[in-house]
């Protein structure tokens, strides 16, 4: 069979071999979504088991090493704290934090700290707010 040469019949075909070309990219990126989305999940996952979060320690550790402070005893009070932390990051923030206990500009380097760890929060959530942004655009999520 064959085809008559009109501009309908080839404004179809470029359709045609257009939406084939982009067929194979689309596809493709929707892999890669779906892959950075089931390591998301994991990363949760893992963040979630490795966290022991146990406020009513943590509140207590803090009050036992505020006790700590207020007598003076500056390496049991940041043990104390050091030993109830919560996770990973709240630990590194404790010790960090600790370094500055006693010292003259304890305010100025406790409010750095804080602006630096907020920065290292926003940094570890970007992609997460990307993915749920972008998900929806390509048809991702809303199982």
């Amino acid at each position: 069979m064959k085809f008559k040469k009109s501009p309908v019949n080839l404004g179809n075909v470029m359709i045609f071999i257009g939406s084939l070309a982009l067929l194979y990219p689309v596809i493709a990126g929707l892999l890669l979504l779906l892959v950075s989305s089931f390591a998301e999940i994991g990363a949760f996952f893992s963040e979630y088991t490795s966290r022991n979060r146990d406020l009513n320690k943590l509140r207590i550790g803090c009050g036992e090493g505020k006790e700590f402070l207020a007598r003076g005893e500056i390496e049991k009070a940041s043990e104390t704290v050091m030993s109830s932390g919560s996770s990973y990051l709240l630990s590194k923030f404790i010790n960090d934090l600790s370094e500055f206990i006693g010292k003259s500009n304890f305010k100025i380097e406790t409010e750095k700290l804080l602006q630096e760890y907020e920065i290292t929060v926003w940094e570890r959530t970007e992609k997460e707010r990307m993915l749920i942004r972008v998900g929806p655009m390509l048809g991702i999520g809303y199982v």
